[in-house]
């Protein structure tokens, strides 16, 4: 990125790495890049540093204990990932000890197990709120 140093003088332009905030941080690592979203697979932001985050939620309509996430954008290296879940409000138990333990995470998708601890078993239309962040290059 280029922006122009003197709008009024010469027209010289600068590069995005000499700009810095009152904090020091350059412009060049702070910007975005790039951001999205891609259906089914969520949201996701690009940054100059080659940071990326992403994130999604997903209803587990059918039950079952695992729930899988294909990243809206593939990661250059396995990212850290973390899974919430929250079951819904018409569930009839009152003691619920929702889980969410990480099964299987690579740098295009994630899978997740998730259950109620009190009674072992999975519930329909629990959803899953997933939040991955790694690098992008």
């Amino acid at each position: 990125m280029k922006i122009f140093k003197n709008l009024f003088g010469k027209g010289d332009k600068i590069a995005a790495s000499e700009i810095a905030d009152e904090k020091g941080r350059l412009a060049s690592e702070s910007i975005i890049v790039d951001s999205g979203y891609k259906e089914g697979n969520g949201y996701y932001l690009l940054f100059a540093d080659g940071t990326m985050v992403q994130h999604f939620s997903a209803v587990n309509n059918n039950g079952t204990f695992s729930t899988g996430w294909t990243y809206a954008k593939i990661f250059a290296d396995v990212p850290t990932v973390s899974a919430t879940v929250s079951t819904p409000a018409s569930t009839s138990a009152i003691d619920l000890k929702p889980v969410c333990n990480l099964f299987e995470v690579t740098n295009a998708k994630a899978t997740v197990h998730a259950f109620d601890s009190a009674t072992n078993k999975a519930y329909s239309k629990q959803t899953i709120h997933f939040f991955a962040m790694g690098r992008w290059k």
